[in-house]
């Protein structure tokens, strides 16, 4: 979710945080799920070197100030990223249409390719609507999201890098800044768009990351590993026999992975396949860090090791991709404040060496922005060396 930051009154202490290696669930495709406590074993934990960075580009204009990450990061592994969102039919309309000053407009994403030309090495594009309305249907779905994954932007923009796509951009939030419907998407067809994606993918150079789901406020509770075998027919998802101990009815992502897992094949994916991305936001760690102090330690305060634990068994070579995250949803922060969130987001990211990518909001613009008059913030050089301590009061 994109929201314009408030002034913050107060900034409550920022902790130090030390944090062991990220959690995995075992049992997501246990085939004996009879007695599943929910136990979890240690990942691997990641290389801050490992970890690849881009942008959420929400304007024109501001890939001009990527220069002041890359000239000073010593890490990056892959591609130049960066990420905009887009109406999921965009690709219906003819090149230029509507007006430049629109961002739900082909003209206004082909001009974003344009810019992007040079600076960035892979387009994320992460699909929602720009008014209310029913989702679409599977098929309309389909029509549109063809349409858009023949587009070749090196004819049409002169952008030469590989694309990316999220299917539907916040599917559990149904606010204008998550989904765009004014309501969520339920799961099971959330997981129909990433399926009629990953499958028009398939046979082209572009990929697809599953999920992309909101985390802050109470949205991480998509996240929560209820149903200890996913593999199951859908009618059988979360039985008696096959919940967690304790656990709810099944929450939206045990009906996203369901789903994929019961139709995969249907789309000629394969019967056993999984996705090789998942993409989740990251904002609810990041703000309870920031507001509270919480240090995510455990499954019961932290949405990554809530993700970790479901996406294991069979789901545990997805690779992560943070796609939107940042320095608070809440107001701004001066410079050590803000330096002591991107350690934490760096530690937290770094957690797991299935956490591949991370896309920071804001890299100019608005009162929490990484570039200001003066330049590079300190926070932006604490992401491009990736370090996960700073010297202040934080440490």
């Amino acid at each position: 979710m994109r929201l314009r930051s408030r002034r913050l009154a107060t900034l409550l202490a920022l902790l130090p945080l030390v944090i062991p290696a990220c959690l995995v669930g075992d049992g997501s495709d246990d085939a004996d799920p009879d007695g599943d406590d929910g136990s979890i074993a240690a990942d691997a934990s990641g290389d801050p070197a490992k970890l690849n960075i881009g942008f959420n580009d929400g304007h024109l204009g501001e890939f001009a100030h990527y220069d002041a990450f890359f000239d000073i990061n010593t890490a990056q592994p892959g591609p130049r990223l960066c990420h905009v969102y887009i109406r999921y039919d965009i690709g219906n309309d003819a090149p230029g249409a509507g007006s430049i000053s629109d961002e739900g407009s082909r003209a206004f994403l082909d001009e974003w390719f344009k810019e992007a030309q040079g600076h960035c090495d892979d387009a994320l594009l992460s699909l929602k609507a720009h008014s209310h309305h029913a989702p679409p249907t599977e098929s309309e779905y389909h029509t549109a999201f063809q349409h858009l994954a023949t587009i070749d932007w090196k004819t049409e923009a002169g952008f030469t890098g590989t694309i990316s796509f999220t299917p539907w951009n916040e599917p559990n939030n149904g606010g204008d800044a998550g989904d765009g419907l004014g309501q969520p998407i339920p799961p099971r067809l959330a997981a129909r768009y990433y399926l009629i994606a990953e499958s028009a993918c398939h046979a082209r150079s572009c990929k697809v990351a599953a999920g992309d789901f909101a985390s802050n406020g109470t949205l991480w509770d998509a996240f929560e590993w209820n149903c200890s075998n996913d593999n199951v027919a859908p009618a059988d998802l979360c039985s008696t026999k096959s919940r967690v101990a304790n656990g709810n009815a099944a929450s939206y992502l045990d009906q996203y992975k369901n789903e994929i897992v019961a139709h995969a094949a249907a789309y000629n994916l394969g019967a056993h396949f999984r996705p090789e991305q998942f993409a989740y936001h990251g904002w609810h760690d990041t703000n309870e860090y920031l507001l509270h102090g919480a240090k995510c330690e455990s499954y019961g305060d932290c949405a990554v090791r809530r993700i970790l634990q479901s996406l294991g068994a069979s789901w545990g070579d997805v690779a992560l991709w943070d796609t939107e995250d940042g320095l608070g949803q809440q107001g701004a922060l001066d410079d050590d404040a803000q330096a002591c969130g991107a350690a934490f987001l760096m530690r937290l990211d770094t957690l797991s060496r299935r956490i591949h990518r991370l896309y920071l909001t804001r890299l100019s613009g608005g009162d929490d922005q990484l570039v200001d008059a003066s330049g590079a913030r300190p926070a932006l050089q604490v992401f491009a060396k990736r370090e996960r301590t700073v010297s202040g009061a934080c440490r």
